[in-house]
């Protein structure tokens, strides 16, 4: 596939991905333009991959390009929309800024991949697909991650 094509094909797909997960449209189309940026310089290597490995390659540089951005602006807040989270409807308030304080404790991959599985409804195979890993590898991230929010919601109870 060349450069061309993978941009019909991704760079609508990557873009929404980028602002359901960054929450911010000029972040996510810039990120994407830097993602196919850099393949176009990238071509002679990407020539040769599969076309699941280029998607996986897009969109791994089109995270860690929108992260970056976010860095330069010293503005990680990564907010996690909760009412999208399965039976979060009708929650307790402070139950749910008890879960937003404890996702923030999670690093940027933990906290990318939580909001895969359990709000957007990718399963592990999927995750590990889109950003590039294998599904073991996001298997133990969520697992840990998981853990470290049991933790640290275990931490405010009075």
């Amino acid at each position: 596939m060349n450069i061309e094509e993978a941009y019909e094909r991704y760079q609508s797909e990557l873009t929404g991905y980028l602002h359901k997960t960054f929450g911010e449209d000029d972040i996510a189309q810039e990120a994407a333009q830097q993602a196919f940026s850099r393949a176009v310089f990238s071509l002679p290597y990407l020539d040769s991959m599969p076309d699941a490995a280029l998607r996986a390659w897009l969109y791994a540089t089109a995270r860690n390009a929108a992260t970056d951005m976010l860095r330069r602006r010293k503005r990680l807040a990564y907010d996690v929309d909760l009412d999208r989270m399965p039976g979060a409807q009708g929650s307790d308030p402070d139950d749910r800024q008890a879960l937003l304080a404890a996702m923030r404790t999670l690093d940027d991959t933990r906290r990318s991949l939580v909001r895969m599985r359990h709000i957007e409804g990718y399963n592990a195979s999927e995750i590990a697909a889109l950003l590039g890993m294998t599904a073991v590898n996001v298997r133990y991230h969520l697992m840990n991650a998981m853990k470290q929010l049991r933790t640290e919601l275990e931490e405010e109870e009075p």
